[in-house]
C-alpha cells in the first residue's frame, strides 16, 4: 500500500483492534487461538512482512503486545473499575471479590 505506516498504526489500533476486541472484557474462554492467528496476520500485513517472519519479531518491531495480555489488560481495567463503582452487597461484586 502507498499509506504511510503511522496512518496504518493509527488505523490498525483504533478500527481493527476496536472492533475486533470489542466486548472483550466479558469474554470467558480460554482458547484464543484463531483470534491470535488473525491478530497476527494483521500485524504482518501492517509491517508488509512475510507470514514466515517470527511473531515475536513482528510484535518488537510495531511495538504491540501478544493479544491475551491485551485481553486480560481490558478485563483486569474492567473488574476493577466495576468494583469501586458498585454495591458490595451485589452478587455479581461478591462474586467477583471471591
Amino acid at each position: 500500500m502507498n499509506m504511510p505506516y503511522y496512518l496504518k498504526l493509527k488505523v490498525f489500533n483504533s478500527a481493527l483492534l476496536s472492533s475486533v476486541l470489542y466486548g472483550c472484557e466479558s469474554w470467558l474462554t480460554q482458547s484464543l487461538s484463531d483470534l491470535s492467528s488473525y491478530y497476527m496476520t494483521a500485524v504482518k500485513l501492517l509491517l508488509e512482512v512475510r507470514r514466515s517472519t517470527p511473531n515475536i519479531m513482528s510484535l518488537l518491531e510495531v511495538g504491540l503486545p501478544e493479544l491475551p495480555s491485551i485481553i486480560l489488560k481490558r478485563q483486569c481495567n474492567w473488574i476493577s473499575k466495576y468494583m469501586r463503582r458498585t454495591n458490595a452487597e451485589e452478587p455479581l461484586q461478591q462474586t467477583l471479590h471471591m
